[in-house]
């Protein structure tokens, strides 16, 4: 480790150099070449781990470097460097001999590196904890191709990686942050990447530790499933052998029997020694037993005689079956001590059957002959063999094909001496044959120490490959997810923009539209000696469409107009000027406001392809008389504030708004004006008017406020609305 610490600080002082010397700021092929040079320099320091002939160091962190803080040129220069380099060590005996993969992996990592400077960070220097995560997994890639491409053997690869893993991924980090820091990346830009890419290595860790449990899990089934089913497998093999070897012996010694005349004990076990088995026993179909060479079976037979337990072998005298072949060693019933497994077979002349016993005794001091070449050549699970020492601990079955183990102790093999005191049926872990394995020792036959054996590499190649898997398509999404981050944000300006150009377009409309507006309206107070008018126009952002008029007509009566134009902007401030022309034109030809209404109505449905209409409120004050000729064109009703201080609602006559329908008729109305009275005209924009709520400040407000008002009734209203609005 203390390599790998040595190698970081180095690459930082490396980063450090290529970002302040002369020779070298700003020149990406010669930053290329310092760090090569550095890659160089780190594969000759790669240290071995725990003597395991592996060798670990930070031979990728230069290129990382290069690539993250001085571009994609430095950084696939220094990959190419430390390609060369690779590729030609095997030839003075140093490196790898699959150097084709070896430089293939650097140039890959080169262009990891290249492809995060140029499409991630967009040409800028990663801050400490992006660039740490990001290297970190470039280590892990580095990893991941060398597991997938560099090794012919999974053992291999494993131990690479178990050996490698946290030092090359803690040191790629270290390198990386501390470069950041030397090169001042430290602070500065923001980018959310480092979060999501910590989050990726974050849910990488996770996915490690649940993959990997779940896959050990899944492999520990499969592999104890594999080695039950071997055991069985040597059972069944061993058991037809025994079976086969027995049946020969038996029918061989029922001839032989049946020939003889005289069948004492003596005789019986004569037979027994010649054949090399262990008990003979001649029964009737009655169970009594006729002959045997255990006395103690004949009196058992005598004292406890039960044909039940013999209905197989009694079925042999029926003709119904040649061969009987009891499954398991049992106990003798004899003597209650010893282990023994029969085999019978019917007698020549067919009233008595033979019954051959095989004690667990003999199949013992037979197992070589028996099991050896069974074992020599078992394997479970894909990987899983068994391994069979003798009283000196010396192999006697190769292991897994490797005939150099035989004659070889276990310590000579790779197990400790505690592996050697281990407990029958508990797991324990050796490394054999340069690769870690578990290890169950099972019961003792005789001598004979037999042990299962499975490399790790079946236990977590799965596991490893799956986590690889799912990892670096992990950290390709967050690539994918990143790009497409980008994409949104650079589309996202570009709606910015265009949004701020129309937001500005629309601006210059409204003040043009503003401007229009403004300049139709008459400023000032118009005051003759028996009336005075007094108007005010208080535009709202959307503007365009609102005008008021008055005007003296040639017989001296005064004409006064309030509208409204649906819609806002351009096209209403325009109509509003075409409806206050055709309105007034309409006031000066027409006797009365309901004519007037008729006329300016019919000459704005003509060629109104925008089907634009206005509301209007239209009359004409005689001061003569008093009286008040009105018409109201779907607009708000007028008021009148009394000189004694009341106010009341004029009689407000419905009517379609101007420009709606050509043939729309209009009825006129008439009021009394008294001196000292008040006509309040006003649009909607003051009845529509919201406070902080949403709440409207309504007709009645309005009629409550003139009725409170000391003339004169605009500052009042005025008054009264912005304090409504301001939720006063």
């Amino acid at each position: 480790m203390t390599i790998i610490i040595l190698m970081a600080v180095l690459t930082a002082l490396g980063a450090l150099a290529a970002d302040r010397l002369n020779f070298l700021k700003d020149r990406p092929a010669a930053q290329g070449i310092w760090f090569g040079v550095l890659a160089i320099v780190a594969n000759t320091a790669a240290a071995d781990v725990a003597g395991l002939n592996i060798l670990v160091g930070l031979r990728e962190a230069p290129v990382l470097t290069a690539g993250f803080f001085f571009g994609p040129t430095a950084g696939l220069v220094a990959g190419l460097i430390a390609a060369v380099e690779r590729a030609l060590t095997p030839l003075w005996g140093v490196g790898r001999a699959n150097w084709p993969v070896s430089a293939s992996i650097t140039l890959l990592i080169a262009g990891y590196g290249a492809a995060l400077s140029k499409w991630i960070f967009d040409g800028k220097r990663p801050p400490v904890v992006t660039a740490a995560v990001a290297a970190a997994f470039g280590e892990i890639l580095h990893l991941s191709l060398n597991f997938c491409f560099g090794f012919n053997h999974q053992a291999q690869a494993l131990e690479v990686i178990y050996a490698g893993v946290i030092p090359m991924t803690s040191g790629a980090a270290l390198a990386a942050g501390l470069s950041a820091f030397a090169c001042g990346s430290w602070r500065g830009w923001r980018n959310n990447f480092y979060s999501t890419l910590t989050l990726a290595f974050v849910c990488f860790g996770a996915a490690f530790g649940v993959i990997t449990v779940t896959v050990l899990q899944n492999a520990r089934h499969l592999t104890g499933s594999a080695l039950r089913d071997a055991v069985r497998k040597l059972e069944n093999d061993s058991d037809t052998q025994i079976g086969y070897m027995l049946h020969c012996n038996a029918v061989a010694i029922a001839d032989n029997i049946h020939t003889s005349r005289k069948l004492s004990i003596e005789k019986m076990q004569q037979f027994a020694d010649d054949y090399d088995v262990d008990e003979l026993n001649i029964i009737d179909r009655e169970g009594r037993l006729l002959a045997t060479n255990n006395r103690k079976v004949f009196e058992f037979n005598r004292q406890h005689r039960n044909p039940d337990h013999l209905k197989p072998y009694i079925e042999l005298l029926n003709g119904s079956r040649k061969f009987v072949k009891e499954k398991k060693f049992r106990l003798n019933r004899s003597d209650r001590k010893t282990y023994t497994k029969y085999i019978g077979v019917a007698m020549p002349d067919g009233k008595a059957f033979l019954q051959l016993g095989y004690t667990w005794k003999r199949f013992e001091e037979q197992f070589e002959t028996f099991f050896f070449p069974l074992l020599a050549d078992a394997e479970f699970g894909g990987m899983g063999y068994f391994l069979i020492a003798g009283p000196d601990d010396r192999v006697k079955v190769p292991v897994n094909g490797y005939s150099g183990a035989i004659g070889r102790t276990l310590t000579e093999l790779g197990f400790r001496p505690r592996d050697l005191k281990e407990k029958q049926n508990v797991p324990f872990y050796a490394r054999i044959n340069e690769a870690w394995c578990k290890c169950i020792r099972y019961e003792d036959i005789g001598k004979w120490k037999i042990y299962a054996v499975q490399p790790l590499a079946e236990y977590y190649a799965p596991a490893v490959q799956t986590v690889i898997v799912a990892g670096l398509l992990l950290f390709a999404l967050c690539i994918i997810f990143r790009l497409l981050i980008l994409k949104f944000r650079s589309a996202q300006r570009k709606i910015d923009a265009l949004r701020e150009a129309e937001a500005k377009r629309q601006e210059d409309d409204l003040a043009l539209a503003r401007r229009i507006q403004l300049s139709q309206l008459r400023e000032g107070v118009c005051e003759t000696a028996v009336y005075r008018v007094s108007a005010v126009m208080t535009p709202a952002r959307m503007v365009g469409g609102d005008f008021y008029d008055y005007f003296e007509l040639p017989d001296g009566r005064l004409a006064v107009a309030i509208a409204d134009v649906s819609g806002k902007g351009i096209p209403a401030a325009f109509f509003m000027m075409h409806a206050k022309a055709i309105i007034k034109s309409s006031l000066f030809r027409c006797a009365s406001p309901a004519e007037a209404a008729g006329m300016a109505n019919q000459r704005l449905n003509h060629n109104n392809d925008a089907y634009m209409f206005v509301t209007a409120w239209i009359g004409i004050y005689d001061p003569q008389t008093g009286v008040l000729e009105y018409v109201s064109a779907g607009h708000n009703p007028a008021l009148i504030k009394r000189a004694d201080g009341s106010a009341e609602w004029v009689e407000h006559p419905r009517a379609m708004a101007l420009g709606a329908f050509p043939n729309a008729k209009y009825a006129g109305k008439t009021a009394e004006i008294r001196p000292g009275d008040t006509l309040v005209l006003y649009t909607d924009g003051v009845t529509e008017a919201m406070d902080p709520a949403g709440s409207l400040y309504g007709a009645d407000r309005l009629m409550s406020c003139v009725s409170r008002a000391v003339p004169p009734v605009i500052p009042a209203v005025e008054a009264d609305l912005k304090k409504y609005i301001d939720g006063a």
